[in-house]
């Protein structure tokens, strides 16, 4: 979609300047790393369920062409990763926002089981336990020092989940917004019915709430959380109806589902700018 494009562009253009750049400077410059918070996430890709989990660093004041330097080794059921430092990543006339630097740390599609993580924030040693669950992870540790674990349980997204939100600032919008919702109970979707817990994307509550971060630019929101398992092409022509004739109903939708091995984030095709990670936005 055109609106989708206008969105990836900048994104694009940033991480070809971050590229060249990397290519460009003779030496790294670096910064000591602080304590850290970390969120845990899965991913639906080709290669199936990937898990991670991205590490933050407590200080938010960092432009966000800082990053955390970091390596890891996965050998057998053992997971060591490595937090090194802070490198700042030279983008030189490009303005950016400011926030915590991080890193995403994805280990890749891991079969259920136990597994021995340790996490090394620079010298400070944290060794603790990631379960992996048909239908959830935990992460804990022993003792911790310099890492938080923002929470320590993350529920997998079922197959057939189609979720999202129509945000717009114009009262004329909310009655198509509703007819976009209408539209996908027609064609097959159901109201989801999952446990309470947080979902990385989303969270339901024990109060049987749902939410999810939205951009907060858009005075009127419309959220929705389905369940969906039929068509891919029905999906994407209701898209292409809303979005062509309703410019300005921002349309963000999300579907997890497997044919094989594939999935699908539709709409807007990547994560939200503004997600510091599926479940962790400012």
């Amino acid at each position: 979609m055109q609106r989708s494009l206008r969105v990836l562009l900048p994104a694009i253009l940033l991480a070809i300047l971050f590229g060249f750049s990397s290519c460009n400077k003779d030496k790294i410059e670096t910064l000591p790393l602080g304590d850290v918070n970390i969120d845990m996430y899965e991913l639906l890709t080709y290669s199936g369920r990937e898990f991670g989990f991205q590490a933050l660093t407590d200080q938010e004041t960092y432009p966000i062409s800082y990053q955390i330097r970091k390596n890891v080794k996965i050998e057998g059921n053992t997971i060591t990763v490595n937090l090194q430092d802070i490198e700042k990543i030279d983008v030189s006339g490009v303005q950016v926002a400011t926030g915590p630097a991080s890193t995403y740390v994805t280990l890749g599609v891991l079969e259920d089981g136990t597994y021995d993580i340790q996490i090394n924030v620079v010298d400070k040693i944290n060794t603790g336990k990631l379960n992996i669950f048909s239908n959830l992870y935990t992460l804990s540790f022993d003792v911790s020092d310099g890492l938080t674990v923002n929470y320590d349980t993350l529920r997998r997204v079922p197959n057939g989940t189609l979720w999202g939100y129509l945000g717009y600032t114009d009262t004329n919008y909310a009655e198509p917004a509703q007819s976009f919702i209408d539209t996908l109970l027609s064609v097959g979707a159901t109201p989801l019915n999952i446990p309470p817990g947080n979902y990385g994307y989303f969270e339901y509550s024990q109060d049987s709430v749902f939410s999810q971060p939205v951009d907060d630019k858009y005075t009127y929101t419309k959220e929705f959380y389905l369940n969906y398992n039929q068509s891919l092409e029905t999906l994407n022509q209701i898209l292409y109806y809303y979005d062509f004739n309703y410019r300005q109903l921002y349309i963000g939708i999300r579907w997890f589902y497997e044919d094989g091995k594939k999935s699908a984030i539709i709409s807007p095709g990547v994560f939200e700018q503004k997600l510091r990670l599926p479940g962790r936005l400012q």
